[in-house]
């Protein structure tokens, strides 16, 4: 007698048998095949659950030694587990909370090295990982796995660097027409690359050149006034921008055009023209003083109590052109302004949330392509939800504070 062999089925069936009362119940859970399972995903896919039940009602079969069917059908949310983000930037010491949709409910978290021991740790309920501190001796940034584990044992990772905060000095500057400055770059993961963008960052070659040596780049003004943006992009795709205005060097010019001080700090501006003699004034009156109003170089210093306010100082000259100059007068010097994620990696149709701090609040957020997506903002968290359109480049969400003071994060679409 031979024995055939089994015809190997095209589902997974898993029966499940538990005794209630004087009759037998049977469970049966419907899997997709496990040659169906994702690209790098352990255990089993969800598909469908097909239930058949002999005797009782099903949903009496509550638990079955340690595996409940209940929970299991509670827990489902529809479709192949999947992380909201594949990949995310985040500087030293921030945090990020991991997230997935579909699988069964409820996930666990856990973290892995890239080879080496886990640098950052995570809490396993919530999936909050925490990025070191500080960096490891000899890395210049650090690279781990949240891994993501639902109820069933299905698995999909997140890749999350972290790394010390990317910037720039001086982060604006005013240059005449034709001019010349210099940027240096610091942190992040370089070498650097640099490029010019308008003013709503969108990039453009009229709006000066750029040349990166090492952690220099030196930035040629164009010949019309105007602003003008210097991206500069590490190798894990964080950005930082250093805002240019490009001023015409016989036109009225106060340069700095804003800044920020602590009570009873001062700041010293620098009046250009060809219309001499300058007069300088600041309302409202009171809050502060000027010296040197009739000078090329005026001094305002911030009231040295009160109230944190916003002080303006005008320029006039001779021709009676006028010019102004925005004074934030605050308790204490803000930090500098971050956003994290830095950079984040999503699916077509997926969002990502992200969380702002330092500088001056309420910050304003744009994309700088508004038909790639929406944001929803609270605050200072902003999420950006993906409309799906066609292409692939990188989508830059834009931050500005009070003070104009911006920072950028790079989303892209897996």
């Amino acid at each position: 007698m031979t024995r055939s062999k089994p015809r190997r089925s095209s589902r997974l069936y898993l029966l499940f048998s538990c005794r209630g009362g004087s009759e037998m119940n049977r469970v049966r859970v419907q899997f997709r095949p496990l040659a169906d399972r994702p690209r790098g995903q352990r255990g089993l896919r969800s598909a469908s659950l097909r239930i058949a039940a002999i005797g009782i009602a099903v949903l009496s079969i509550v638990q079955c030694s340690d595996f409940s069917i209940y929970d299991l059908l509670g827990g489902e949310r529809g479709g192949t587990l999947e992380p909201t983000a594949t990949a995310v930037n985040i500087e030293v010491t921030s945090t990020y909370r991991a997230g997935a949709t579909g699988g069964f409910e409820p996930y666990s978290y856990s973290v892995s090295g890239n080879g080496v021991p886990a640098r950052g740790s995570i809490d396993p309920a919530t999936g909050v990982y925490t990025a070191p501190a500080v960096l490891p001796d000899g890395e210049i940034f650090t690279h781990d796995s949240i891994v993501i584990t639902d109820y069933i044992g299905s698995t999909v990772a997140v890749t999350v660097r972290s790394f010390a905060r990317l910037r720039a000095t001086p982060q604006s500057a005013t240059v005449n027409a034709n001019g010349e400055i210099i940027a240096t770059i610091s942190g992040g993961v370089a070498p650097y690359t640099a490029s010019v963008a308008d003013e709503n960052g969108t990039p453009d070659p009229t709006s000066g050149s750029v040349i990166v040596a090492g952690n220099s780049v030196t930035f040629t003004a164009p010949p019309s006034p105007g602003k003008s943006l210097i991206v500069v992009t590490d190798q894990i795709d964080n950005e930082v921008i250093v805002t240019i205005h490009v001023v015409d060097p016989v036109a009225l010019q106060i340069s700095p055009s804003s800044a920020t001080l602590e009570y009873g700090d001062y700041v010293e501006f620098a009046i250009t023209g060809e219309s001499s003699p300058f007069n300088t004034s600041f309302a409202p009156l009171g809050y502060g003083e000027i010296e040197g109003a009739d000078s090329p170089t005026p001094k305002y210093t911030a009231p040295a109590s009160g109230p944190q306010g916003v002080a303006t100082i005008t320029v006039t000259d001779s021709a009676l052109s006028t010019v102004s100059a925005t004074v934030f007068v605050v308790a204490g010097t803000p930090d500098e302004l971050v956003i994290v994620p830095s950079f984040v990696e999503i699916p077509r149709n997926g969002s990502a949330t992200f969380s702002v701090s330092g500088g001056i609040a309420p910050y304003e957020f744009a994309l700088q392509q508004p038909n790639r997506g929406t944001l929803t903002v609270n605050g200072a968290t902003v999420v950006y939800t993906d409309a799906g359109t066609p292409g692939n480049p990188p989508i830059r969400l834009i931050v500005t504070d009070q003070s104009g003071q911006e920072t950028t994060a790079t989303i892209r679409r897996k």
